[in-house]
């Protein structure tokens, strides 16, 4: 008799784990291993029943369709798996990561909204999905034009329930697709419309500046560009510099404006916005062939040319010379550093 019983037990025990193992896996999806939508939505909208704060990150592949469609879907699933292995490394064990749908991913972070410290991990998220596509895509074009997307929406302040942070995050999600993809933008529901992540979380350093490019003209002067073609620049010129020993600096220099309101420069005839002035006396200062791109409100990046470091404090204390004439009490500030690899 009791060892019928004991086997009845064994049994109910086996059953019981075979069930837990079956609800388990009716909640993750099977090609990534991460949480599935329904699995996903249920987990943060218990993590937002007692926490009280958090971000809610709504990511979408870009040029994933080209992926399927040129390398097949063999590629496109270990695309999709290796992507998921990346937000697992990015997210704690108290956080949520799941695949939305397709190339479609969300997460949430419990307890985090510190707009710095969230940039960074999309930074670095960007970086390392660009990464991703150079090692696992042979075609240089669609590396190139392979990364993410990130919308990110804050608990409370952008949404009060699941319904609310995701259609939020979808709203930041399409301003950064809107606007060429890689890249991340925050919603602002005090304006109603999305913000870039660079100017809701302050300005650029020299540290930042190249994790975001290492891991989204005129016929005179220097050539002014996009950051994402800012970024093809510069992983064109590592390369340039390592083959050749060739001197290119890279410089972030940051328009800091004493008394005035941010962003606004007089000049005759109305009001101009200073960063637009800016980037003309940088166009006109710098030589042609050297490469101009705004960052933000009030930052430039530059990449100065066949040049050394000492020889580029000059260029740069040139425009800031040419500045100060049309607007002495507008203070610019600049680091400035060789690329190497």
């Amino acid at each position: 008799m009791a060892e019928e019983r004991s086997a009845d037990q064994s049994e109910v025990i086996l059953k019981t784990e075979e069930f837990e193992k079956l609800k388990e896996q009716a909640g993750t999806d099977q090609l990534t291993g991460v949480c599935n939508r329904r699995s996903g939505e249920e987990q943060i909208r218990a993590l937002l029943s007692e926490c009280e704060n958090g971000a809610f990150l709504m990511l979408d592949l870009d040029c994933f369709k080209s992926v399927n469609d040129t390398r097949g879907h063999a590629v496109g699933d270990e695309v999709l798996e290796r992507f998921s292995k990346i937000l697992g490394s990015l997210a704690r064990k108290e956080d949520v990561v799941c695949r939305y749908g397709g190339d479609e991913f969300c997460v949430f972070f419990r307890e985090l909204t510190d707009p710095e410290v969230i940039a960074k991990r999309c930074i670095r998220l960007i970086a390392e999905t660009e990464d991703l596509g150079t090692e696992l895509l042979d075609d240089d074009m669609l590396a190139s034009e392979f990364s993410v997307s990130v919308g990110v929406a804050l608990y409370p302040e952008d949404g009060a329930d699941m319904a609310e942070l995701a259609r939020n995050a979808d709203k930041a999600l399409y301003e950064v697709k809107q606007n060429g993809g890689h890249g991340y933008y925050f919603y602002s529901g005090k304006y109603g419309s999305t913000q870039n992540a660079e100017n809701r979380s302050g300005i650029v350093d020299m540290d930042k500046l190249r994790v975001l490019l290492e891991e989204s003209g005129h016929p005179n002067g220097a050539y002014s560009v996009d950051s994402g073609d800012f970024r093809k620049i510069f992983r064109f010129l590592a390369r340039y510099v390592e083959r050749s020993g060739a001197g290119v600096q890279l410089v972030v220099l940051t328009m800091k404006e004493d008394g005035k309101e941010s962003g606004s420069a007089v000049q005759e005839g109305g009001t101009l916005k200073s960063e637009h002035q800016l980037g003309q006396v940088i166009e006109k200062t710098l030589r042609r062939g050297d490469v101009a791109a705004q960052y933000g409100v009030n930052q430039f990046l530059l990449l100065l040319m066949d040049t050394n470091t000492e020889n580029g404090k000059i260029a740069v204390n040139r425009v800031i010379n040419n500045w100060k004439k049309l607007y002495p009490d507008n203070e610019i500030e600049y680091e400035i550093q060789s690329i190497t690899l």
